[in-house]
Order: C-alpha cells, then structure tokens, then sequence
C-alpha cells in the first residue's frame, strides 16, 4: 500500500508523485490521473464505509430528517449518522459486543415513531447462530448492551435451536418484533424445518418473551 502526497486530477504525464508510505487509491483514464488519500477515497459516497468488510448496510431516516446507515466496520457493527441531507456523515457509533465472531448471519437497522433506533443482527458462534438486539435513544450518540433475543423455550412441541437473518420493527410504545429463521425441532428432538419465529418486547427492548412460529 502507498500513500501519494498529490490530490489533485492532472492531465496524464503533468503529475509528479511523491510515495510517502501506508495508504491509497489511484484511478486513471487515458486522459487524466486521479490521486487521494482520505478513507472514502475514489468513492462518490461514503457506502464504502471506513474497514466494512462488505457493502451490504441498512439505512433509516427519523422524523427530523436525520439519516443513520448501519454497516460492519471490521471489528463491530456501527451507526453512521448524517444531519445535512447525507451530504457528510460523522464517525461511526460503535453499537458495544457486535464483534462479528465467525461472521455475521444478517442485521437490520429500524426507527421507531418516537426516534428510538432498534439494530438487530444474527451472528455464528461455535455451535450456533443466534440473534442480538440492541437500541439507541439518544438519537444514535449511544446503544445499549446488546440482549440475545431468542429463549429455545417450545412453543407448541417445536424450538429452535439457532437464529439467522433478522429483521425488526417496533411501535414507538414499548413493543418490538423481532421476526428470524431458525432450524426447528420437533417434541422428539428431530428437525421438522426451517421456520419464521418471532420474538416480541412489552417492555422496550429489555427482555423478549418466548419465540412462536409463523410458518
């Protein structure tokens, strides 16, 4: 990796480059030379997110036009929040114990009516997958410690026994949903399918109760 002290578009063989050391990106045409060394780099928008590991993110916008993008970052999952029209957007909000473990297994991002922001997100550990739940309630300057959402409580002679691909919604009052795919086992211990459950909050996220099977 290179860092070029030159940030500038010149015409092809008007340019001289100095390498410094760690860090860059050059594009070329036949025509012109484009040099720069930010993080965002050659890119028209920030969706290539500072270290994301990929380009799958979700993004929401609350009722006061503030726009949140949620996005990997390499060591965790976090919020970036943008308050001009996603014209800039501010560091990224770590959201805490996100680590991606053995790779993440879908996540989502929601703004509830009363601009709480609810993240959900599956990731694989060494024998399962399951999902998390955190929140922010201070329009994204903080998030809560994340809570696993499914229990493995059966629920009419079937459970799960892991969680992948979440998504949430939540009504602003206290109820969240938190709707997921898992391997279903019968009463006898045997998989019966791969099912939607879900998770439900009476209580803003604190605790969810028991998961039950849509199809």
């Amino acid at each position: 990796m290179l860092t070029i002290s030159t940030a500038t578009t010149t015409p092809a063989g008007a340019v001289t480059l100095t390498v410094t050391g760690t860090g860059s990106v050059v594009h070329s045409t036949a025509s012109s030379l484009t040099v720069c060394s930010g993080p965002f780099c050659g890119f028209s928008s920030f969706a290539n997110a500072q270290g994301a590991q990929s380009q799958t993110f979700d993004m929401e916008v609350d009722s006061s036009g503030s726009i949140y993008l949620l996005a990997p970052t390499g060591s965790s999952l976090a919020v970036y929040k943008s308050t001009d029209g996603g014209n800039s957007f501010a560091s990224p909000i770590s959201i805490p114990n996100s680590a991606p473990n053995y790779g993440y297994q879908g996540y989502q991002l929601f703004i509830d009516p009363a601009n709480t922001i609810h993240v959900v997100w599956g990731t694989a550990g060494t024998s399962s997958t399951d999902v998390y739940y955190s929140k922010s309630t201070s329009a994204g300057a903080s998030f809560s410690s994340p809570i696993s959402v499914r229990s493995g409580v059966s629920y009419n002679g079937y459970r799960t026994i892991n969680s992948i691909e979440p998504v949430v919604a939540a009504d602003g009052t206290g109820n969240i949903y938190v709707a997921y795919s898992a391997d279903t086992l019968n009463s006898g211990g045997n998989f019966a399918g791969y099912n939607v459950w879900v998770s439900k909050s009476i209580n803003g996220g604190v605790s969810f109760q028991p998961e039950f099977y849509i199809v």
